[in-house]
């Protein structure tokens, strides 16, 4: 019966301490997607990059487009709490600013934290829920409590957030593809995953070397040679779609590699994190507004 079910979900998971972090989708302490390397050969997909014998995303914040490296080797909004906006001050595990941890966190208005770190109306049962189901531990409205709320769902199995998931472990995945990657099975997670003569390619699928950039296309035109990955730029002639976005960093067309390159902006004319800002130290800023705070100018 359903609420035995429930009263199980309430058994488990007790009192919540870190809605937020509680749909981490690799284990906490996972580096990467928890891929082991020798060398960056091993690498591709997500996480590219060989760093002290794990695959990662990223080894700086120059490489993550605007967001931030994360301890774990993977880009996010946060790395720690001071990174969060003061709507969402609290960084999860996922490197993603969240409004609140516990209903302590939130006000009268929106009282419940819900499995994602939102603040939202309380609920006492599922009628009050629009279609969704009404969490026995949160007290906030969610896809799903049990795998029974999932029948007809995109996935069949019921994510710690209260989500319905493909896939909650790689054991819940077939040989096709056995990775399960945020709720999905995915063919690879590395190239060591693929064939001989096959790389894993940033949708985690396998797919043949590049040897010039009429193997690329769409979104990732240019051949690095090197790795046999087709990816955004290899230099800056590759950055022609998106004029704002003129510079090749770490294959990514960014706005800017070094100051020199923040010209369209006289408001903007430092570069960090590959963007153009008003300032980098206070020693940027005019006498009005003498505080760099954020990249911004303030008093």
């Amino acid at each position: 019966m359903r609420w035995l079910g429930l009263l199980a979900v309430v058994l488990v998971l007790g009192c919540p301490t870190d809605p937020a972090d509680s749909g981490d989708p690799t284990p906490a302490g996972t580096i990467g997607l928890g891929a082991t390397c020798a060398a960056v050969e091993d690498c591709g997909g997500m996480t590219p990059l060989c760093s002290a014998g794990f695959c990662v995303e990223c080894q700086a914040d120059q490489g993550c487009g605007g967001e931030i490296c994360a301890a774990n080797g993977m880009c996010g909004q946060c790395a720690s709490d001071a990174d969060c906006p003061a709507g969402e001050p609290f960084c999860t595990s996922e490197a993603r600013c969240a409004a609140c941890r516990t209903a302590d966190d939130c006000g009268a208005a929106a009282p419940s934290c819900s499995p994602r770190g939102e603040c939202v109306e309380a609920c006492v049962d599922d009628t009050s829920c629009g279609g969704g189901v009404c969490h026995p531990v949160y007290a906030a409205c969610v896809e799903c409590v049990l795998a029974d709320d999932c029948v007809g769902a995109d996935g069949p199995l019921c994510s710690p957030t209260g989500r319905c998931e493909r896939c909650l472990s790689n054991d819940d995945c077939g040989v096709a593809a056995p990775f399960c990657v945020t709720g999905e099975c995915r063919e690879c997670v590395q190239n060591t995953d693929c064939p001989s003569d096959g790389l894993c390619g940033a949708d985690l699928e396998c797919f043949a070397p590049c040897t010039s950039d009429a193997g690329c296309g769409g979104d990732r035109p240019a051949c690095d040679v090197a790795s046999g990955a087709c990816v955004e730029c290899v230099q800056d002639a590759s950055c022609t779609t998106d004029a704002d976005k003129p510079v090749c960093v770490d294959q990514r067309c960014e706005e800017c590699r070094a100051d020199t390159d923040c010209v369209q902006d006289a408001d903007r004319p430092v570069c960090v994190d590959a963007k153009c800002e008003q300032c980098r130290v206070d020693e940027d800023c005019p006498a009005t507004e003498p505080t760099c705070r954020d990249s911004e100018c303030r008093n």
